[in-house]
């Protein structure tokens, strides 16, 4: 359903905005789309750069 939401939108500002309307999406979508940026975020911090081993 967020993958659903987001191709629904031009750009990432788009979809955040959508995202932050309060009552639009249900409570589950929002839990799911929380998850997924928790997600991102500790992918990212766990990654190695390139070069740095």
């Amino acid at each position: 359903m967020v993958c659903d939401i987001a191709r629904a939108h031009a750009d990432p500002e788009s979809f955040q905005a959508s995202m932050d309307v309060d009552g639009r999406w249900s409570k589950p979508v929002r839990e799911r789309h929380k998850q997924f940026l928790k997600m991102i975020e500790k992918a990212v911090k766990t990654t190695p750069r390139p070069g740095k081993f």
